[in-house]
């Protein structure tokens, strides 16, 4: 007797999705690399900000980035300013690239989108980073570690 279904399917209680998708036809590890740029980048600017994940999706001319952040309001800034400062220094970041200058494209756009994490202590970044910090800040270790698994645990 034999089983039709792999027993271990039915214990995963969650599959992940890529962070980059779209469409990247021929130009694939330029495109890559844009996409690896554009995480850089953002990490880099924005790591006491709360970001848990960087989603980016591309059609043929247009590239959407997607933020998902515990403090949404922190990266938006006062009337937008925030995103169009991220998005200008994106777009100078990608211009850099031996790809953008050969290929100049007028018609490709960028935009960025910023969603907010509900639960932020479900997700495993962001609770790393709020370790760290307070670890940074000098508390003792086993205090952090005791109040991170009795903050996860009720959740």
């Amino acid at each position: 007797m034999s089983h039709s279904v792999n027993p271990i399917v039915f214990r995963i209680k969650r599959t992940k999705d890529w962070d980059s998708k779209g469409f990247y036809g021929k130009n694939f590890p330029a495109y890559l690399e844009e996409d690896f740029i554009i995480r850089k980048f953002l990490e880099k600017k924005a790591r006491n900000l709360g970001i848990a994940r960087i989603k980016i999706e591309r059609s043929l001319n247009k590239v959407s980035v997607i933020i998902f952040s515990m403090r949404p309001g922190l990266i938006i800034g006062r009337g937008g300013e925030g995103i169009k400062q991220i998005k200008a220094s994106i777009l100078k970041e990608i211009s850099k690239t031996a790809f953008r200058k050969q290929d100049n494209q007028k018609d490709f756009k960028l935009r960025v989108e910023i969603r907010e994490v509900r639960d932020s202590w479900s997700t495993a970044s962001l609770v790393v980073h709020w370790m760290v910090d307070q670890i940074e800040k000098r508390t003792h270790y086993r205090r952090v570690l005791k109040k991170t698994l009795e903050k996860i645990m009720l959740q």
